[in-house]
Formats: structure tokens, C-alpha cells, sequence
């Protein structure tokens, strides 16, 4: 399997607190990978390291054999790497098309404007693929939370990442909108060959979609295997059983 993303001995510290600890993984292209860990394990930190919202102290980011250590958010998205967020930072005063209009054109290193606008043809596919074609005129502050979340993937994979970073997909949705939010992330992989990495408190979404997971815990992996080996190894169910159960946040 070739390697999208590549972080070798990660380290970041917040004065004395060490958040993340020599922290090593890989995605491959078509691979679907949890993280997860309780409360306070650095699975943010980390992922901020991994899109490029922060730096590591120590340690380096390779994505597709490139080090991009170096590189800030905007510059690895436009290299193809997509990233959603616990809460959706849609841009609630601009109608849903000119979400994804703006989340293209900062794709292609272009500002958006009323004089850089992009056909129909490139934004409508998107809006159908994520079920908000029919939305496309409203205000993004209109959309209900679920319908939020989507935009946010809309927004993430509008660019067809090669990679996609989501923090918590399905936080704060019903059951049967989780569904439907990981229905879109798999057929993305399967159709596009992309790599995924994710965090997630819902344990029947990691267990249900992850094909491989890793384990984080005061700031080291602990674990990084099959699901099933998960759910049995002593370690991992120790630091789950301290939090009140096999949860994640």
C-alpha cells in the first residue's frame, strides 16, 4: 500500500505540557484510519500538526514523499489534502454554493469575489454528491446542524483530496444522519482511492468503518492494528475502562 501521509517522531508541548510524544504513523492511499483516545490524549493537537494548522516542535510530516513539515494549511490544501472540523466553520452569510465556490477557489490559490465566480458545472456535482443540491440558494446559516456537517465535507473533498483529515465527522448528529455522513466518506474513498484519517467519540462509526486504528493516550500510540484487535487488547481497554467505558471523548 503506498503511503499518502507519513509523521515521524511528532512532538508538541504547551509550556510544561506535553500534548504529543514522539508519535509515528502512516495512511495509505484507499486506507480508512480512526484515531481515537480519551479525553485530553492529543488526538488534536496532533491533527493540527498533521493539516498543517501548527508545527511540531520535533519530528516531521511527509505527504506523498514531500516534506511539508514546513508547509501552513492553505499550501497542503492545495497539494490535496482536505481537512473538517468538530464544529463546521462554514462561512454562515454566503449562500451554500458560495461555500463551496470559495472552498475551490482557495483550492486553485484564487480569491473569491463577485468577479471571480466558477460555473454551475463545477459546483453543482459537488452539492448533489453531499445531498445539498437542493439547498444550493440558502444562506449557510439556514442549514440545520446535520445539513452543517455536510457542508464541511462538501467543503473538505470539493477539491477531490488525495488525503482527508475529519475531526469528528458525526459529532452532535442522530444516528441516522451519521450514517448517511460516513455513507458519503466511504463512497469518496472507494471512488477516488483517497486516504482517510479520523477521529470519532461514536464507537460504532469507528468500528463500523475504520479498517485499521490507532490508539492514542498522554500523547503516544498505544495501539495501531485491526479493529478487532482493538477492542481485545489490555491496554486499550484499560485507558477506555479509566474513562468510564470503551468511549472515545
Amino acid at each position: 500500500m503506498t503511503a499518502l501521509l507519513e509523521a515521524h517522531g511528532l512532538s508538541k508541548a504547551f509550556g510544561g505540557v506535553q500534548a504529543v510524544q514522539d508519535v509515528s504513523l502512516t495512511v495509505g492511499a484507499g486506507e480508512k484510519v480512526a484515531l481515537i483516545g480519551p479525553n485530553g490524549a492529543g488526538k488534536s493537537t496532533l491533527f493540527d500538526m498533521l493539516s498543517g494548522a501548527s508545527r511540531p516542535d520535533s519530528g516531521k510530516v511527509l505527504f506523498q514523499g514531500r516534506d511539508v513539515t514546513g508547509l501552513g494549511a492553505d499550501r497542503r490544501c492545495r497539494l490535496g489534502i482536505g481537512r473538517t472540523f468538530q464544529v463546521a466553520p462554514v462561512f454562515a452569510s454566503l449562500t451554500v454554493r458560495e461555500n463551496v465556490e470559495a472552498a475551490l477557489l482557495t483550492a486553485r490559490n484564487k480569491a473569491f469575489s463577485p468577479f471571480g465566480r466558477l460555473a454551475a458545472e463545477s459546483v453543482t456535482p459537488v452539492l448533489e454528491e453531499v445531498g445539498l443540491a437542493d439547498r444550493a440558494d440558502r444562506p449557510a446559516a439556514a442549514l440545520d446542524y446535520a445539513n452543517r456537517k455536510r457542508l464541511d465535507f462538501a467543503l473538505a473533498v470539493a477539491h477531490r483530496p488525495a488525503l482527508l483529515l475529519m475531526d469528528e465527522p458525526t459529532a452532535g448528529t442522530a444516528r441516522e444522519d451519521r450514517a448517511e455522513i460516513m455513507g458519503l466518506v466511504d463512497r469518496l474513498v472507494a471512488e477516488t482511492g483517497a486516504g482517510l484519517l479520523f477521529t470519532e467519540h461514536d464507537m460504532d462509526v469507528v468500528f463500523g468503518h475504520a479498517e485499521r486504528v490507532l490508539v492514542l493516550s498522554r500523547g503516544r500510540v498505544i495501539f495501531d492494528g485491526a479493529p478487532g484487535a482493538a477492542r481485545a487488547d489490555a491496554e486499550v481497554r484499560a485507558v477506555y475502562l479509566g474513562t468510564g467505558g470503551f468511549h472515545d471523548r
